[in-house]
Order: C-alpha cells, then sequence, then structure tokens
C-alpha cells in the first residue's frame, strides 16, 4: 500500500468580522478541490464580551 502525503502550507486570512485563521484549503497545490471546500485553523482566540 502507497501512502502519498502532500504538505500544505498555510496562509493568513480572516473571515467574518475580522476573525484571524490560518486557511489551507483551497490551495493552489490542490485545485481540484472546488470552492465550496474550507480547512480552516482558528484559534486560540480572546473576545471581548
Amino acid at each position: 500500500m502507497s501512502e502519498n502525503f502532500t504538505r500544505i502550507p498555510s496562509r493568513a486570512a480572516e473571515i467574518g468580522g475580522g476573525v484571524p485563521v490560518a486557511r489551507t484549503l483551497p490551495s493552489r497545490l490542490r485545485r481540484t478541490i472546488g470552492a465550496w471546500c474550507f480547512l480552516d485553523h482558528a484559534g486560540p482566540a480572546h473576545f471581548a464580551p
């Protein structure tokens, strides 16, 4: 069984009202994944009440 992995670097992006996230998908390295698919990492974040 072959294991093929591709490391895709994330980039800084903002969602919603300026919430910072590290966005991995969509990416130029994976153009076959449509605009409907997102992979974001958010947090830890602290929001004022």
